[in-house]
Formats: C-alpha cells, sequence, structure tokens
C-alpha cells in the first residue's frame, strides 16, 4: 500500500495469523475532517479487522467544519467555521471530495467566487479563487455534511458529546494499551469505562498540547498526563512520544473568533451587494492570510502577484456571505488575530469550550454575556465598515433574524513553520498517531486535515499488516 492509496481501496490481504487474532481496537478522538476521514481511509484498508470507536466533545461530527443549528428554528442554518473550502486537483483528498460531491454531501462553490481585499496602493482588487488547478467545495446543504458523508457506512461506534474524562496506558507484554473513560451523566456518576484500545489516533491538537488543555479546562492534557504517568514504558518508546509531545508543544496556532447570524430575505435586502451570487468573500486585508502561508496571491484582473496589503487596522480578516436555497443569507465573518488573542478566555456561550470548558468556572469570562456582547457589536461595526454601509443598512444588518452567535477557534490555524512532520506524527510502537491540519503542508485547509488522516490510516494499516 502506499500514501496514494485511493478512499475506495479494497480491503488489504490481510496474513491467515492476523485473520485469526481479535480486530484491531482503535479510538479516534476528534469527529472534524481529520477523525472523519481517518476513519473511513482505516476501514477501506482494513475492513472488519479494525474496530473504531469515535469520541467527540462536540454534539455531531465536523469540528470547524460544523454547522450552527437552533432547535427551535428548523430554518435556521450557519456555517461559521469554514463556510467554503478549496482543494487541488492533485491532491489525495480530491477524488474524495468530487466523491462526496456525487453521493450528495457537498456541491461545487460558482467558479466567480472571489477574494476582495484592498492593497497598499488603495485599490480594491479581486484575487482568483479558487486558483488553477484547484476546486471549491461548500456543505451540500451545510458545511457538516461532509463529515457526516465521510462517516456513512462506516461501521464505527460514535461517542459524540462526549469529553474524555480519564486517559490511562498501561504496559501489557511489552505493548502500550490505551484506556479512555468519560464523564458520566452526572457529576455524582462514575466514569463510564470505554475499555482498551491498541491504537490511539488524536486529531484534536488541544489533546495532547499540555498549555491549550489547561487553558480550556485547567486539567493537565490527557496525553500528556497518561504518558507521564506510565512508570514503565516499552522499550524503544520513550524518546519517540517524548520527542512527539515536546514537538505538539511547539505548535503555535492563529486564534480566530466568529462572528454569524442568519437573515431572511427580506431582512438583509438593504444591505446585501445587488449582483445575483451564490458565496462571496470579502477579506478587509491579507493579515491572516500572509501570517499563514506568506502571501503571494495572482490578481484576477491580470494586475500580477499581490504580496502587499494596507496597514489599516481592522478587526475582520473575512467576510463570507451565502445565499441559500430557500432565500435566507448568513453571514460569517472571522476576526483578526491580534483581536482574537486580546479577548483570550471569551469562547462563546453556544460553544463546546464553554458548556464543558472553561465556561463552566465560577468568574469565567465566556460566562459574562456583557464581554461577548462587546465583541459581537465591535466586530460587526467594523463589518459595516467594510462593506460601505450607510446608516439605514447598518442598522438592519445589526439586527439579523438569527444571531448574531459567537465563537472563538483556538486551534483554527496552525502556523506552518510550528507544525509536526508526518513522521514526527507516528509513533504507531506506542499505540499513539497523530492526524490533523497541525501535520500537514497545508494548515488550517479542509485539505490539509484530510490529506493527513488519509496518511496516518495508510501507514497505520501497513504497520497492523506488518506485525
Amino acid at each position: 500500500i502506499t500514501a496514494e492509496s485511493p478512499m475506495s481501496a479494497p480491503s488489504l490481504a490481510v496474513p491467515a495469523s492476523r485473520k485469526a487474532s481479535a480486530p484491531m481496537r482503535i479510538a479516534v478522538v476528534g469527529a472534524g475532517v481529520a477523525g472523519a476521514t481517518f476513519a473511513r481511509q482505516i476501514k477501506s484498508l482494513m475492513g472488519d479487522h479494525a474496530q473504531l470507536s469515535l469520541f467527540e466533545m462536540g454534539r455531531g461530527p465536523g469540528g470547524r467544519a460544523a454547522t450552527r443549528r437552533d432547535r427551535n428554528d428548523t430554518r435556521m442554518s450557519i456555517d461559521h467555521g469554514a463556510p467554503v473550502f478549496d482543494v487541488n486537483k492533485s491532491s489525495k483528498f480530491y477524488d474524495v471530495a468530487e466523491a462526496l460531491v456525487d453521493e450528495g454531501y457537498l456541491q461545487k462553490a460558482s467558479p466567480w467566487w472571489r477574494y476582495h481585499a484592498r492593497t497598499t496602493d488603495d485599490v480594491d482588487v479581486k484575487l482568483a479563487f479558487p486558483s488553477d488547478g484547484y476546486e471549491a467545495y461548500l456543505g451540500k446543504p451545510s458545511m457538516n455534511a461532509m463529515c457526516k458523508g465521510l462517516l456513512a457506512g462506516v461501521d464505527i461506534t460514535t461517542h459524540f458529546g462526549t469529553k474524555v474524562s480519564k486517559l490511562s496506558c498501561a504496559n501489557v507484554n511489552s505493548t502500550v494499551k490505551w484506556n479512555l473513560k468519560g464523564a458520566g451523566a452526572t457529576p455524582a456518576d462514575e466514569p463510564v469505562d470505554f475499555g482498551d484500545f491498541d491504537y490511539l489516533v488524536v486529531t484534536s491538537l488541544g489533546f495532547a498540547h499540555a498549555t491549550r488543555w489547561r487553558d480550556i479546562f485547567g486539567e493537565e492534557a490527557p496525553v500528556v498526563e497518561a504518558w507521564r504517568e506510565l512508570s514503565e514504558k516499552p522499550p524503544g518508546t520513550s524518546e519517540k512520544v517524548d520527542s512527539l509531545l515536546a514537538s505538539v508543544e511547539r505548535v503555535d496556532a492563529i486564534p480566530v473568533i466568529s462572528i454569524f447570524a442568519q437573515y431572511s430575505a427580506d431582512a438583509a435586502a438593504s444591505w446585501l451587494p445587488k449582483a445575483e451570487f451564490e458565496t462571496l468573500r470579502f477579506a478587509p486585508h491579507g493579515g491572516a492570510l500572509n501570517k499563514i502561508f506568506g502571501g503571494g496571491y495572482q490578481r484576477a484582473d491580470g494586475g500580477g502577484e499581490v504580496t502587499s496589503w494596507t496597514n489599516e487596522p481592522r478587526i475582520v480578516d473575512g467576510i463570507v456571505v451565502r445565499r441559500r436555497e430557500n432565500g435566507d443569507v448568513t453571514l460569517a465573518c472571522h476576526a483578526s488575530e491580534e483581536y482574537s488573542r486580546s479577548s483570550f478566555g471569551v469562547y462563546g456561550t453556544g460553544s463546546t469550550a464553554s458548556r464543558l470548558g472553561a465556561g463552566t468556572k465560577a468568574g469565567a469570562k465566556s460566562n459574562d454575556p456583557r464581554t461577548e456582547q462587546e465583541i459581537v457589536r465591535q466586530v460587526l461595526d467594523d463589518v459595516a465598515k467594510a462593506l460601505h454601509l450607510d446608516d439605514q443598512a447598518k442598522s438592519d444588518f445589526v439586527k439579523p433574524t438569527n444571531g448574531p452567535f459567537m465563537q472563538r477557534w483556538g486551534s483554527a490555524f496552525p502556523v506552518a513553520s510550528t507544525c509536526i512532520s508526518a513522521e514526527g506524527a507516528f509513533a504507531p510502537e506506542s499505540g499513539l498517531i497523530l492526524a490533523g491540519d497541525f501535520t500537514s503542508m497545508r494548515p488550517g485547509t479542509i485539505e490539509g486535515a484530510a490529506e493527513s488522516a488519509i496518511d496516518a490510516a495508510t501507514k497505520l494499516a501497513s504497520h497492523v499488516i506488518s506485525l
């Protein structure tokens, strides 16, 4: 098998000795794009020889490619973390994305979809997106359909709304076994023991990042704590895992505050661009884009490469407006790195971190609705300036039909220079594998997360078969 094995690849030729043994038990932490892609790929390669369990703190799959809904209003559906994404046609994930289009979980974005940005010469330009050799996609009907599609038909036990409250590992005949426990239904209940696993696949950076986990939950990161407490480590594993965890701790990420809302067609009429469109994206400046990839964007008007952007202070880096089939309009705004860092500790009252982490602690800033409301007001005011709205249009803009809501993505965009190599994230002798955009050459992207998962699953399948 190779890293280029397609997701639809048949099961591997498993040796007779392996067929006679029990299936490999694999725990996957995180049901975002990386977790869902890994599950699909490993099952396509190993079939019944892999027994999967998926753990996710959110209410369903998606991660940053999630969709906010309201049980009391079935019309509400807002893609706020990754409203749209692109995939290189030479990517290992391209065929998967095309299959998800055929299966009805994704749709292609309009080819004239563009960035609008202002450069240092104070000229608005259009930046071509997707670039040559790329395809752009939207979720159908919303973005979390992608992860649902990746998991469709996969034989896997899912545990949504579950925080792994205790992780431990043991040396069993010179093999590391991982044990996962989850919180009970109430604080008084005993933890739920999910059993022992041969492999732990971590697709959520924070689960192994000591600083990030402590900031959110006030606890030691589960993987770090479990490995430290394993007193007798199998020969040859200590140095590899210690190096892996040290690499995780060095990963830096650009936080992003997302403010999002939904408008009826009438409520959006005064501030929407008059042109017909499916999806529009505005980039008031290129700050966050340059920090991740170093800049270098081609102007759609043939004016060459854009590498220099206005230094005008902005709260907002990106604005995505999408018109849905029912006529409703959704808005997703991503705040700049500087602004998001200045609002550290405010997660949004509806976020997983607020429900299960820092937001549950007495005195937490995320428990103070006034703090959140002030952030929402400042962001929307800045968006109104970027869209050049007059007073009447702004008055309508700040009164959406649903929302506005806030979500903080603490690890949204890993900085490329701090990411972990794919080899450094793979420690199968210890039963520990990392997958996610933080182990990718394209951090902060759907494609990067998916490709890393395809590679990790393919390497793990090869490792298991070779035993």
